[in-house]
């Protein structure tokens, strides 16, 4: 609900009505990409999320979900994988470390062979979300968790 005063600061000149907002939290995306070494290439990533700071350890002790995606091929780079797979590319979290009062970092491995081919590859990582348990996220089921998800699924949760 949001209410409306005058300059005065004390006369009421208008009320909205109650509307329910959700906080999603805000990942800052992966850093620490480097270039790839034939035939097997191993990657570390880091991702960093900003969060309530009155959400940050519940946040920073639920499980996390890791997808990949490649395609490749003999000809060239091929276009972009259209499905992640849950657990593709060996992957594991190697840490969780507290950044600030409201921000922690994830950082995870996996490894992939491309052999001599061209290719493109995507990850993705998610939490389900909790919003009965924390007040963060998303109400509902968002696909965080199955064995499989769209590449360009626009929120996992």
């Amino acid at each position: 609900m949001v209410k409306l005063f005058a300059s005065d600061g004390t006369t009421l000149l208008a009320t909205s009505s109650t509307v329910t907002i959700y906080d999603a939290g805000l990942g800052l995306g992966f850093v620490g990409a480097k270039p790839r070494h034939r035939p097997v290439c191993h990657e570390t990533l880091h991702f960093k999320t900003v969060v309530p700071p009155s959400a940050l350890h519940s946040e920073m002790a639920r499980k996390w979900y890791f997808y990949f995606g490649i395609r490749l091929s003999a000809t060239g780079v091929p276009p972009a994988p259209k499905t992640l797979r849950l657990g593709a590319g060996q992957a594991h979290l190697v840490s969780t470390r507290k950044v600030n009062s409201h921000e922690y970092a994830v950082s995870w491995t996996y490894t992939f062979r491309v052999g001599h081919d061209g290719y493109y590859w995507l990850p993705n990582l998610c939490q389900r979300d909790i919003e009965a348990k924390d007040g963060l996220n998303l109400p509902g089921h968002h696909s965080c968790g199955n064995k499989t998800i769209p590449a360009n699924l626009a929120y996992l949760g």
